[in-house]
This record gives structure tokens, sequence and C-alpha cells, in this order.
């Protein structure tokens, strides 16, 4: 049987006439179609579109003037016609890769329980000066059912003999593998008795080898590798004889999957590994899996043969050294993912990205950011995440997180003159804010769709003093001014200029403090009436000016306001306390407590604003009072509290939190925590016995 390529119908047929099934394929005709591709070449450029030909007479390339049924007209009158096959092919000078094109495709067998051959007529086609060379050969692929023995023709490639599936793109058409399969199963039915069925979507060279491995269950041959760690002797495990791989697979892997599962297995080896990778991800209502299920050897840009079970962690692990790193933020975020907006919203990102999309750099850079610095990126920025997904400018606002995560420089108060603190006030329903900390800027900016966290630097050296502009608790425009208070710009989101009423009420600041606009998209106002006339009545406001944290004296932290504290307030408390508890009392082991805040009101009453704002779900409180666990400063060293409390404050989003919590586990798992702490009970001991007086040293 022989088979040739059908043009009209693009895919394979069986040949009919005799002489093309048994002729030498040196004494048939062919027609070689190609399209042009490349930079430079024998064909023009703007000719690419219209595909060439083969001419066997004049050894070259030809445009081609007309298509009929049985062959190709060219631009030069020559009439080719034969058996038929295309491609796209570089045939620049200097090309170094021939291009290895099949004609025709042959299987032979004398006997059903005899060896088959599948063999194919390929034609070599490459580039030379004097024009294009054609040189015939023949890959061959011979499989005895029967004894579980296949042999690949090998050609030399690079000066050594190589199997033609490794050093060439030739693949076995799926027609020509069903009739292959076909024959087999006879052999197979020869020997065993049973004639196996098999409906699986797989083809090529690998299908037919993994058929004679394991003709009951072919598709547990693919599996192999990913079950190389978990299983020992994989011949012991699937025997040869085995009809249904399937469950004792299942048994290896601890899964109970449905039975949809197992219908897909029938058809695709890999719907078990899929299975398996969106469970991880989150993902458990299986109607929103069958989709991936039919999808081809990708997942991302992760091959889908490359993963392995791990039976230590009993999951699904990359196999790919370089790809792991973006595999496991891959699987991170859309766990995360899952989390926050539910499988179905899962289900359409990973369908999205992952299957109809390309993975550009972007998403890589937005994937890798998030696993890395995930826990210390700000609210704004996950939520601009989870609403825009892998876009350019969420890219550029994880970024500038980063780049503030990573800086030398930590976060700062921004102080400011009394007259630039005037320029804080409100004009008519909009206030004008002053930027007080590094930590504000990334917030605004990523509100307001610009790099305003790009900016950090000039904030600090006060070469670059920013207002943001807003109504209640949303941003709608950004001023910068510089050191002489000119107005460098003023732009709404997305870097937009200001129009309309938000424009007016700019002017109408800038006019009621005496700034210039030095930029052309907000002019200078010189004349009241110009600044005003989008208002009956303009009312100005002043801002009352709020201390920050690092302002106030330490002896007022205890008595503060509770309507003053802020941000850094229970961190500040809690190192002033640590530094004027002379003394740790610890309660008698008789004694019994209620709840844990009775217990710290005992050993320590002073620090009771931040025991409360801990319990009332403050995340800095709760950070703060579990590092004075860890420290033992305040109360007995207590490993667990603090772990208890480091982790609901990191689970909350405390970048500082999750870091603290990290280190303690890994200094539990290591056993060094045990030395600390009798180090410390040491201490505590010696405290104890020879208290030291205030201002000893």
């Amino acid at each position: 049987m022989a088979f040739r390529f059908d043009e009209d119908k693009y895919r394979w047929v069986p040949c009919t006439d005799e002489h093309e099934i048994n002729a030498p394929i040196e004494e048939l005709p062919y027609v070689l179609s190609l399209r042009y591709s490349g930079e430079q070449g024998i064909a023009k450029r703007s000719d690419s579109a219209k595909g060439y030909v083969l001419c066997p007479y004049h050894r070259r390339l030809e445009a081609v003037a007309q298509r009929f049924s049985n062959g190709i007209r060219s631009v030069c009158g020559c009439k080719i016609c034969g058996i038929s096959n295309h491609d796209t092919f570089d045939l620049s000078q200097g090309q170094p890769k021939p291009l290895y094109i099949p004609f025709r495709w042959r299987l032979f067998q004398r006997t059903p329980d005899g060896p088959l051959n599948v063999a194919a007529d390929v034609a070599e086609v490459r580039y030379d000066p004097e024009g294009v060379l054609l040189r015939w050969h023949n890959f061959a692929l011979s499989a005895w059912a029967a004894r579980r023995r296949w042999e690949f023709t090998r050609i030399r490639v690079d000066g050594r003999l190589q199997p033609w599936t490794e050093c060439t793109d030739v693949a076995i058409p799926f027609e020509v593998t069903d009739r292959a399969v076909e024959a087999l199963a006879k052999g197979v039915e020869c020997s065993c008795g049973i004639r196996p069925s098999v409906l699986s979507w797989m083809h090529g060279a690998s299908m037919l080898t993994a058929y004679i491995e394991r003709p009951f269950d072919l598709h547990i041959v693919y599996l192999k590798g990913f079950l190389a760690c978990a299983v020992e002797d994989f011949d012991e495990t699937f025997p040869y004889e085995e009809t249904n791989p399937y469950r004792i697979l299942c048994q290896c892997l601890d899964i109970h999957p449905p039975k949809s599962v197992r219908r897909e297995y029938t058809y695709t080896p890999y719907a078990v590994i899929r299975y398996m990778l969106l469970r991880q991800m989150g993902m458990r209502e299986v109607s929103l899996m069958q989709p991936f299920f039919e999808l081809g050897f990708y997942i991302g840009e992760q091959e889908i043969s490359e993963f392995y079970f791990d039976p230590k962690t009993r999951r699904v692990e990359s196999g790919n050294s370089g790809n792991r790193p973006l595999w496991l933020a891959m699987e991170e975020h859309a766990v995360w993912l899952c989390r926050q907006k539910g499988e179905k919203a899962l289900a359409g990102f990973l369908w999205e990205y992952y299957v109809c999309g390309e993975m550009t750099q972007c998403h890589k850079d937005i994937l890798l950011n998030f696993r890395r610095y995930g826990a210390q990126l700000t609210s704004e920025v996950k939520s601009l995440l989870l609403r825009e997904g892998l876009t350019q400018y969420v890219c550029d606002a994880i970024a500038w997180e980063v780049e503030a995560i990573t800086s030398e420089d930590e976060p700062q108060r921004i102080l400011y003159e009394p007259k630039i603190l005037r320029y804080e006030c409100c004009v008519n329903g909009y206030a004008f804010r002053l930027i007080h900390h590094t930590d504000e800027l990334a917030p605004i900016g990523i509100a307001l769709h610009n790099c305003l966290a790009s900016y950090r630097r000039r904030v600090m050296e006060k070469s670059s003093i920013i207002v943001a502009v807003c109504i209640g608790e949303r941003y709608v425009a950004c001023i910068e001014l510089d050191r002489r208070c000119h107005i460098v710009q003023a732009l709404g989101k997305y870097n937009r200029r200001l129009t309309g009423r938000l424009l007016a009420v700019c002017r109408a600041w800038a006019y009621y403090m005496g700034l210039h606009a030095d930029a052309d998209d907000f002019d200078e106002v010189n004349e009241a009436d110009e600044a005003s006339k989008h208002f009956d009545e303009v009312v100005i406001t002043s801002i009352p000016y709020r201390r920050a944290m690092e302002e106030v004296a330490p002896e007022e932290l205890e008595t503060l306001p509770e309507g003053e504290i802020e941000a850094g307030y229970y961190r500040l408390l809690g190192d002033y306390l640590a530094r004027s508890a002379h003394c740790i009392v610890d309660a008698p082991p008789w004694k019994q407590f209620q709840n844990e805040m009775d217990y710290l009101m005992y050993v320590f009453p002073r620090g009771e604003r931040i025991y409360r704002a801990a319990l009332g779900g403050s995340v800095e409180a709760a950070r703060v009072l579990g590092l004075l666990y860890q420290r033992g400063r305040l109360m007995r060293c207590d490993v667990q509290r603090a772990l208890y409390w480091l982790s609901w404050a990191a689970d909350h989003g405390d970048g500082e939190a999750a870091l603290a919590s990290e280190r303690l586990q890994r200094a539990i798992s290591s056993g060094s925590m045990e030395r600390d702490l009798a180090i410390l009970r040491g201490i505590q001991e010696l405290r104890r016995r020879f208290p030291m007086k205030e201002g000893r040293v």
C-alpha cells in the first residue's frame, strides 16, 4: 500500500495507480511547490506570496502562473505534473540546513505476524550556486509486533549516523499511522489471541513504537518519564499483558479521578497530567477542566511530556530546569487567582493566556516578579493585576514596586516647609494633597495609570514636589512642581491633559497659591476671573497637617489620641516599650487565664494598645506582637504564639511579617531556635538575679 499527498484535500490519500505504488521514486514525476521565506534569496520579497515550483528541467524555482488538478504551470511555460507536496523554505545562499520533504509513504508486510515496514520516499532540497538540488532518501521504520522490536533507518548528519526521527522534521502522517496500527494489531492477535482496540489521538513514529511496547494501552508508554521517580521497575509495575494499566496508574499517583478523566485518557495520555496540574492550581470542577484535556503537547511554554510526579511531595513538578522558575510562577499565580476570583475566572485566564495567547516577555516578568515579591506588593497593585490581567501597565506597575522594594533606600517620610504645606487644601470639593511618604507613590501611580512610582528618588531629594488631586478617596490628577515651586506638569489619568471642570479647579488652586506654570498643558493664570469662570464661587479650605508617627516624641506614644494613630504607630510603640522595660514578668504556673488578652495584661499591661489592636484585626499590631513574642522583650519568649501572629499578618498582606515568619520557620526546622531560646532564658535569669538600675551600663 502507498500514499501520496492530495493538494486539494490537503491530506495523504491511498495511491490507485500501480506505477505510483511500485515504481522507484526516481522514475516518477514530481511537483514540489515552495513558499519563499528569508530576507535575501533568489526570489523577490514582494513576490513571496505567489508561490514557486521547482522546475526539474531548469533546476530552479519558477513563479507559479497556474494551478490545475494534476500539476502546475510556471511563468516560464513549464508544465510540471506528478506526485506533489509543498513546504516553506528559506532558499537564501548559505542556508545551512536542507529541507526534507516526503512525497510517498509505503507499507510492506508479507504475513500478519511478520515485520511491518513503514517507508517514506523523501526529497532532500538544498540551495546550490548552480541551482536548487534535490536528492532522494528512503526513511523507514521496521516494526515487529510479535517480537516487540522496532528499528529506524539512519542518515548521516554532521558526520554521524542518526535515526531519521531525531534529526529531521519528517513525521509519519496519521493516515499512514492508522493503517500501520491495523497491521500491527493483527500481529498482536496472532501472538496473544486478543486484538487490541486503539482510539488514541496520538500518531507518528512514537505512537507505533508505543503500540509495539504496550498494545493494550499504548498511552502508559508516554507516561514512562512522568512516572520515573514513582515507579522503580516500569515493566514489573505495568506488564505487557496488563489490559487495564489505568487502574495501576491511579494507584501509583494516589488519585481518584472522575470517569470523564478516564474517557479522556482513552484518547490522550496527558489527560491525567492535565487533571493533576489543574487540581494543583485550585480547580475542582471537572466541567471547567474538560476543554484543557483535548489540548496539544504544551501548556504555556512548558512541554507537557517534561513534567514528572514527585512521590515525596505528591505533586506534579516541571523537569525542565530552564523553564521551572517560570512554571512555578505560573502555578503560584494561578492558585492565588483561583482563591481571589474562583475557578471559572481561573479557567478563563488559563485559556486566554496559556492556550489562545502567546507568552510574551511582559507576561513572564509579571509572573516571576509576583512569585518573588508577592508578599511585599501592595494591595493596590494586586487589585490591578486581578482587574486587568497580564498587561503592559500591570508589568510596569509591578516593576515600579519591585524597584522600591529592592532599593537600598528605606521607606521615608517626606517633611515640607510651612510654605509648601499650605498647598494642601480643598478647592470646591477637590482635595490637593502632598506626598508625605514614599510608600504613597506606587498606589497613586497605579490609580492614575502613570509612572509616579519611578519618582521616588526625585521626591526624596525634593527636586520634585508631587501634589495629588482627589475627590473623596478617588485620585483624578497629579501635579508636579520643581524646586522653584513652578508647575512642571499637570495631568490626569493615563497622562491625559486636564480639561473642563478639573482643569478649572487646578487653575484656581494655582492662582490662589501664587504658582507659575511652565507646562504648555497648564497655562499660567493671571486673573482670578479666568481661573474661576467655571464656578459661581471658589471656596478654599485648608487641610490640617497631621504629624508623622516619626515626629511624635517617644513619651507621647502611649497617650497619643486614637484619632491621630497612623501606619507605623504600633511598630514605634513596640520599640519604645521594649527599650523601657527593665525586666520580664512571667505568670506563675498555677495562674489560670481565660484568654490571651488576660495573660498579656497580667505580664505587661502597658502594651494594651498593641494587644487590643492585634486582636481587633490590625495587621501591623499583629506583626509587632509576633515579634515581641519571638524576641521575649516584654513577655516570656513563645515561639508558637510568635509564629501564629506573624503568619496571620503575612496572610493578610504584610510583607515584613512574611519574611519574619519564613526566617522563624527555618530556624525552627534547623534546630537553631532551641539554642537561641536557651541563651535567651539564661539572659533573662541573669536579669532577674542581678537587676540593673536605670542609667547603668
